[in-house]
């Protein structure tokens, strides 16, 4: 029988930036650090074995320790700035929603019934990314149901979406670049979810995106925050840098001197016999 093929590599080469994921079953409690071949060091989780080995995929690991007892609560990441798809009006533009506060009706608010619209946070550098908060809308019971389905993506480029609109009008705001990652997504139902929740949103990254896909759709909370990863049930893929490439030959040393010009006849040469003929140059000589 043909041998079995190679399993894919665990991130492929070329591709943008390392990856961090976060909340699967095989990444413990105890942190350490990875270092990657980029050079950047991210906070990772151990495999359930006391820091017998670290989730550092392709980098360099060491320093692991048990977790903090209590653990520290993760910081809130500072936003230095924010963009909405579209705004509503100048009472509600996007930096409303990254203020740190959400009293009532106080929000961020898109146009109503718009095609997928967003709202981009910056975090001013890229860092390591945990869990993102959801401050709902309050003051309205009819409008918090407005965010129902939801995405977050995590970028290193502004623009995750487009903002173009096809020949009917309809906005088009598809991930637009290989370099964002869907980190998280659901459903939000106020009976379960209340006014805010927390999602993990495990990522790398400058930009965190909260976008509502589908048509008529309005986005209208009241504060996102990103908080950042504690390296608990964290694993890091570091990405794959290219070889460089092998330097070009050196080219072949003439076989005579230019100054000699590019036709050269010797005479009484070593080696060259007492019969005699005729030869052509490539230039016709």
């Amino acid at each position: 029988p043909p041998p079995l093929a190679p399993p894919p590599p665990l991130y492929p080469e070329g591709a943008f930036f390392d990856l961090i994921d976060g909340n699967a079953s095989d990444f413990g409690t105890w942190v350490g650090q990875c270092r990657c071949p980029s050079g950047e060091v991210y906070l990772v989780g151990d495999h359930y074995d006391g820091c017998g080995s670290l989730a550092c995929v392709g980098g360099t690991s060491w320093g692991c320790a048990p977790p903090k007892d209590p653990p520290a609560d993760p910081p809130a990441l500072p936003a230095v700035g924010a963009v909405l798809s579209s705004t509503y009006n100048s009472n509600y533009e996007a930096e409303k929603c990254i203020d740190g506060e959400w009293p009532m009706h106080k929000m961020c608010h898109s146009k109503s019934n718009s095609y997928s619209p967003w709202l981009e946070i910056d975090l001013g550098e890229t860092r390591q990314i945990g869990t993102v908060t959801i401050h709902n809308r309050r003051g309205c019971s009819g409008c918090r149901d407005r965010l129902g389905a939801w995405e977050l993506w995590v970028s290193d480029v502004p623009g995750t979406f487009c903002s173009a609109s096809n020949e009917y009008g309809i906005r088009l705001c598809e991930a637009s670049t290989p370099r964002a990652r869907l980190c998280a997504s659901g459903e939000y139902t106020h009976a379960s979810d209340g006014d805010d929740f927390t999602t993990l949103c495990a990522g790398l990254g400058r930009y965190v995106t909260l976008r509502l896909p589908g048509r008529s759709r309005t986005l209208n909370v009241a504060e996102v925050q990103v908080f950042a990863s504690q390296g608990k049930h964290t694993r890091a893929r570091c990405r794959v840098l290219a070889p460089p490439s092998p330097p070009l030959p050196a080219p072949p040393p003439p076989q005579y001197p230019p100054e000699l010009g590019p036709n050269v006849v010797l005479h009484d040469a070593p080696g060259v016999g007492g019969w005699t003929g005729w030869g052509a140059f490539p230039h016709g000589g």
